[in-house]
Order: C-alpha cells, then structure tokens, then sequence
C-alpha cells in the first residue's frame, strides 16, 4: 500500500478523500432513499379497514387489489396511489389550491393567481357541502388510505428531500380541488375566444378564419366587441395555459354482428399532454361483484375509463365551448362596481394571499396580495381601468356550476350495470364536457356529457357585453336533448373530437371541433374490413390505434410537382416525397421532409415582415403561439387557396404568392436538414428527428417541460424527466404533434398517454411511462416503450395483505 502511495501520490490522495467518500455517500443516500419506496410485500396493519385485504402487483406493478367490501376497496386504492405518486399529488394539490408558490418560488405566481382566480378550492369546498352522502363516506374512506399509504413510506421520495418540505395531512377537500383542476386545464374556450378576438380587432374575419377556425366565423351578434387590455394583462390572464391544436383523443365501438367474437368491442386512447409519471394510474379493484379495471387519476378514488366487470366505457374530448367572456363597465371611480341593467352594481370581493418560496441566499419575499373581484357572470380575469378606460373581463366557466355534480357522476358511472344506468349516471356530468362511450359486449352506444350553456345571444365566439342581464348564461341544456346513440344502423361509433352533431341538430354546443381526419380514417380502416367481408379481430383495433398515415398527405401531391430541383439534394428530396406513401412511421424519410417542409412554409406565409415588425400586442401574441405548433390545415388552406397571407396587405416581402412561398420554404427546409444531419441518409429518418418529451414537474428543462406551469431551471434539471423516440402527426390517428417553438423544435409533448381495449373477454391496458413517480423504482419508465396494451396478469409477484388493526 505503500508503495502505491509513494509511487501515484496524487491519483492515492484522489481516491481516498474524493472517490472513495462520494460512493459512500452514494450507497448511504442510496439506502436511504430506498425506503421511499412502496410497501409491496408482507402484512401490515391498520385501523381503519373491517376485513383483511390483499394487494398484489404484477410484472408492470399493476395493483390487483381484493377486498370483500368497496369501502376497504377504496382505502387501498388510496393506499397504493400514496405509494406510489405521493409527489405527483402534492404537485396537483397545490396547483389546484393556488399554493404552488410556496415551495417552488416566484416562477410559479401566475398559476397560483389563475388557480385563485377561478376559485377552485371554494369551488371544491361548494362541492364537499353537495356530495350524496354515500359518496362522502367513499372519499373519507379512500383519503384514509392516502394518509395511511404516505405514513407507511420510510423515506419520502426524493423531491420532497430535494426541497426541503413535508405534505401536510391529505384532506377530501384536496381530491375535490384535483378534479376542479382537471375541469380547467382541459376547458380551452378561453384562448381560443382571446386568440380569436385579438386576430378579428387587427386583421379581420378573413385573416382569422384562415388562421385559428375549424368552421367559419359566425358570431355576427357581437362583432363590434373589441378586446381591450395591454397585452401583459391578458398574457397572465392564459398563462401556462398555451395554445394547443386539435388534438384530443379517438375511440371506436364496434357492435357483436362485426366482431371476430361475436362480442363488442371498445378502443380509447386519450391524448393529453406528457408528463413523468403518467397523468393516469393503472389499477385494478374487485369488490361486492364488481372488477374494476383500468384508469384512475391519483388523488382521486373512481376509476376514469374502464371496465368494472359489467359494462365498459370510454370518452373523448367534445371540444365545447364551456366558457365565455363578459365585457364589463367599471364605475369610474369605484373599481369595485360594474354597470348592469342600466345601473351600477357591486362587485363581491374575496381576498386572497399567496405565500412565496424565498430563493437561496435572498430574503423572503412578501407575500402577493389578490383581491378577486366578481360580478354576476364570473370572476375578473383581467382589466383596464384609468383615466381613458373603465373596462374588465369577467369570465363565465362552467366549472364553477360543479357543486360535487362530477364526482357524484363517475361514481354513480363506476358502478352502472347497464345502458339506462349509465346514461343516469351522466345526467348531471358538468364537465368539461366528453363524448362517452359505452358497451357491455351485447350494446354500443355513446352520449355527450357536460354542462352545455344556454346562451340568449351569439355563440360565445366573442366577449359578450355584460352591462345587460339578458346575455348571461340562462341555465343548461337539459340531459333529455343530448347528442347520443344506441346501436346505430352502421355497426360502430367513432369519436375523434370531431362534429358529432347531426346537420339539423338545434342547440349550441361549439364551433371549435377538430377537422374530421382521424374520423374519417379510423371510418376508413373499419370499413375496409366490413367492405370486404371480413370481421374485425382485436389485433385489428389494436393496429388502428397505432397507425400513423396521414390523411393530408394526399392533400398536397399536387404541390410535389412545384418544388424545385435544381440542386441534386433538391432532386432527391422531390423524387423521395413523390414516392412517400403519407405514412408518419418512424422510418420514413418522406415523413421528415414533408413536416419540415410545410411547417417552414406556414413560417414564411404567417411571420411575414407585417407581424414580425409590430409592437406587442395580443394579436402578435396569437401569431407567435401558433407558430409554435404543427398547422398542416393552415399550409393547406394558404397553398390551395393562394391564401390570404401570400397577398400584399399582409407582407412588405418581395414574395407575393403561395407559389413562390411553395418553392422557397422547400429549399429553406432541404438547407436546414442538410444542415443538420448531413446528404439524405436514415439519419432523415423521421424517428431519428422528432422526440416525445414527458417532463416532471418542475425537475425539467425549459425545452423539455413547454406545457408545464412555473417553468425554470433547476440544478437536477432533466434528471427526472423522460423521453423516447415517437412517430405519428398532428393530424394521424397515432397522435403526435411536434413543437416549432425555437427552444423545443421537433419535441412533441402531446400523444396518447393511456390507451385500452376490451373485446367483451379481454381487456386490455397501458399508459405512457410507468406506475411508479419514484425515480429509483424499476417500474419509473418500463411501459414507456410499449406501443399496444398488454393484459394484466393476475400473477403474483408481490403480495402485500393489509389486516384489521384488531388481529395484531
């Protein structure tokens, strides 16, 4: 030893006070943190359960709990979520309750202020006051187990140490604020009204229509409405809540007479935005005759998608239209009074204090002071009043009518044995509002659910003006006049967030549906099979879920003959897309030069020298965030029709048509992958170009993490977060929509996160990432390469059995 010391003094002295003390540490901390690991095996105790339970996990961690009675049911449910997503709960608790600030630190302020805003805890507490009472004893009862669940935890997981907190006691009003929560970040009405307004003030209904609307402009009632508020007001006003395309989610059922076994069958696969771990939690529950299997969301005790051993059900995003802006009149002099009805009225006023996390090394800041101002429609979200302007914003959300309606709903839905007691279930569903699903392997059927606002005036495409009594909300429509159907004729239903209203069908629900092209090729795969005689097999559905040809594809093969080639990378790529066959698989060439190629375009023919020159606005705003995402149908819609912003009004450029726009995107696009992965090669491929980010929250990059709320850089930074290569589009069945924003060009943050099957025997299930939240658990990323649904073996690999605190 000595002589190693005397020969390598340096590289000694390195490895004994350097090397040696950091894997020391590293296997105490290793040790340590692995009791932040879930409770799997053995027997413990509680007192809070009348019989003996058993909870056993198979290969991916699934929990198969067994229990006689569904209270016990619910307490391990509450249980194994705890364990397993303790961090991803307190994250949704505190956003839901506007607390975020408290931990992370300033960055997290705007959504803490949307989250007071909208009042989503006093909603939440509105919504315990009104739960049945059986319901009550149900959530009592699975918040038992969260806080039974989180006290059996040796260590907590890693984030909690990484910031220095504990989570205070879990209380029922927080799983009420969760599924608040949820209602907001999937209701989208909001941007599209500000993003639609502030496009007509500055360039007209053609310019509008030919950027942000599935359906032409219609709202002829409130076209003299002009959205007023600096464009900082309204940025707080939607922050952390960006635009988003079409993109939602797909679902099928297929009647017995055309199924392969005589039973039928339903696929689902929600799309949503990814996150590290899942938004969703497999689980798997049998009780008092009922095997539930499926989705459940943590923090909340019903399972979300399904089977429960009777009937199964699915749903996708209607795409209504569950909010509206009021302009409102402030007195001059009192910003708390609002003119309604000819006279002027006072506001309530609620107060609210936001604690925030000090940085390190800084004094603790003060903390930020709200006061919420409401008028009859709805909070003020955003206001101008000096002495030119006394005028606010109040928002009308249909969120705020909850009154414990959604969590009644899903539980009533949970245990429904038939079609009658499903659509029941839903009768009082607020939303946001879904297209449900149903079979139970003799029947299909479908019903749109939610709180669908009577609206006296317009169709809420513009702010309405509140100083009249007679253009608020009157009401909703009644369950009766719901769109639905019950073993249709044609055999199938198909809900790809498309129109699904019948031409004559009276009453308003939206005018912000996706195009039809997942629809339509989903109707297009299955009736291939029926055309041709042949029944639908699951393998069948299972495929469809994951194809990934793009119906636009075609839309453009016109174009291919207008690009240039006088260069030989040129030539290649024009010979290379005219042979491409619309798939978006992750091996495809084609794939890659036709999205480069039309998102340049769309770039070119929009961020003209007009948008790119002008002063911030709410209208430069708009422009901005839809250049960030993938707009296939706006490169359609400009190049078919020499769209409106290849005309000379809209650009100081010397390119004045989509023709020469045609051309010199190609090139610029060609220039840019040449530039990047060198002469066209596999490296093109589009799988090598476009990954699928699924950021944690907040331990991610700024370019991983474009959907999260209070974004910044931490030290660990990436450490959690996770990614894979993907395939798909915008617009296929497989969704897969990249980013074009500069910071996370070709990321895709939005893509099936859950996906099931049922053939009336099986019943099949994955989501996008894994079981466990806890970074050193093996189950953290072992689904996040399986593309269809497995079958959840009933096998043991762990066996864990709860016990009445009473046989100890």
């Amino acid at each position: 030893m000595n002589i190693i010391f005397s020969k390598y003094p340096l590289l000694s002295r390195a490895v004994c006070f350097v090397a040696i003390p950091i894997f020391v540490a590293v296997v105490v901390a290793s040790s340590i943190l692995e009791k932040s690991l879930p409770v799997i095996e053995g027997s413990i105790h509680s007192y809070h359960i009348s019989n003996e339970l058993t909870i056993s996990r198979d290969k991916y961690s699934v929990p198969h709990i067994d229990s006689e009675n569904k209270l016990d049911g619910y307490f391990a449910l509450g249980f194994v979520h705890a364990q397993d997503r303790l961090w991803q709960m307190e994250m949704a608790r505190r956003t839901a309750h506007g607390t975020l600030s408290e931990v992370l630190g300033i960055e997290s302020l705007d959504s803490d202020i949307i989250s007071r805003t909208m009042n989503l805890s006093g909603n939440a507490k509105d919504s315990w006051e009104n739960l049945s009472e059986s319901n009550r004893v149900i959530l009592k009862k699975y918040t038992e187990g969260l806080n039974f669940g989180i006290g059996q935890l040796g260590v907590l997981p890693l984030e909690f140490l990484l910031l220095n907190y504990e989570p205070v006691e879990w209380m029922p009003i927080d799983s009420l604020a969760i599924l608040q929560l949820m209602g907001l970040q999937l209701s989208n009405s909001l941007n599209n009204e500000l993003m639609r307004t502030s496009l007509l003030q500055e360039y007209g209904v053609d310019a509008t229509d030919a950027l942000i609307s599935t359906y032409p402009f219609v709202d002829s009632e409130n076209e003299n409405i002009e959205l007023v508020g600096s464009s900082e007001s309204i940025r707080r006003v939607i922050a952390n809540r960006p635009y988003r395309p079409f993109i939602g989610s797909n679902a099928w059922v297929i009647s017995k007479g055309l199924t392969s076994n005589g039973k039928s069958h339903l696929a689902n696969d929600p799309h949503l935005t990814h996150t590290t771990p899942s938004f969703f939690y497999l689980a798997q529950l049998d009780f008092e005759g009922y095997s539930f299997r499926g989705a459940t969301i943590p923090g909340l005790p019903f399972f979300a998608l399904g089977t429960n051993g009777y009937i199964t059900w699915g749903a996708t995003t209607l795409m209504a239209d569950d909010m509206d802006l009021f302009k409102e009149t402030i007195h001059p002099h009192n910003k708390k009074m609002y003119l309604h009805d000819n006279a002027y009225q006072h506001m309530s006023a609620r107060h609210e204090s936001i604690n925030i996390r000090n940085k390190l090394f800084q004094r603790k800041p003060e903390p930020f002071e709200l006061e919420v101002l409401e008028t009859g429609n709805g909070p003020i979200i955003f206001s101008e009043t000096n002495a030119q302007m006394n005028t606010a914003y109040s928002l009308a959300w249909t969120g705020k009518y909850d009154s414990g309606r959604n969590f009644n709903s899903f539980l009533e839905l949970n245990f429904s044995k038939d079609w009658n007691e499903f659509k029941a279930s839903l009768s009082e569903f607020v939303g946001p509002a879904h297209n449900f699903l149903y079979t139970d392997g003799e029947n299909i059927g479908s019903i749109a659910a939610g709180y669908f606002p009577i609206r006296p005036l317009g169709h809420g495409a513009l702010p309405a003006n509140g100083n009249n009594s007679t253009n608020s909300w009157k009401g909703r429509l009644p369950a009766e006049v719901w769109p639905q159907q019950y073993n249709p004729e044609q055999g199938y239903i198909i809900s790809a967030n498309h129109n699904i209203l019948n031409e004559d069908y009276p009453h308003y629900i939206s005018d912000r549906f996706s195009p039809d092209y997942r629809h339509d090729r989903i109707e297009q795969l299955l009736t291939k099979q029926i055309e041709n005689g042949k029944k639908i097999s699951p393998q069948d559905s299972l495929a469809y879920q994951l194809d990934t040809f793009n119906p636009l594809s075609t839309l453009f093969e016109s174009s291919f003959n207008q690009l240039p080639e006088d260069k030989v990378i040129y030539r290649e790529a024009v010979k290379i897309l005219q042979s491409w066959d619309g798939d978006m698989s992750k091996d495809s060439v084609g794939a890659t030069i036709f999205s480069h190629w039309l998102n340049e375009f769309t770039s070119l023919a929009i961020k003209d020298e007009t948008f790119s020159t002008s002063k911030a606005s709410p209208a430069k705003n708009t422009i901005q965030s839809i250049l960030e995402h993938e707009n296939y149908d706006i490169a359609y819609n400009l190049i078919s029709n020499n769209g409106i912003f290849c005309q000379s009004q809209y650009t100081d450029s010397d390119i004045q048509s989509c023709e020469e726009l045609v051309v010199s995107s190609f090139r610029n696009a060609i220039d840019r992958l040449k530039s990047k992965y060198g002469d066209i090669s596999d490296r093109w491929q589009w799988g090598k170009t476009i990954t699928a980010s699924h950021p944690h929250f907040p331990f991610s990059k700024d370019e991983d993490s474009q959907a999260l709320p209070g974004k910044r850089e931490w030290v660990w930074s990436g450490l959690f977060s996770l990614k894979n290569r993907s395939q798909g589009s915008s617009e296929t069945v497989n969704v897969a929509p990249p980013s074009q924003a500069d910071i996370s060009k070709y990321r895709q943050f939005y893509g099936a996160i859950f996906r099931q099957f049922h053939d009336g025997d099986n019943y099949l299930y994955r989501i996008s990432t894994g079981q466990s939240g806890n970074i050193l658990s093996d189950h953290y990323r072992n689904q996040l390469k399986i593309d269809t649904p497995f079958n959840s073996s009933s096998k043991n690999y762990h066996l864990l059995t709860i016990k009445p605190n009473y046989d100890y």
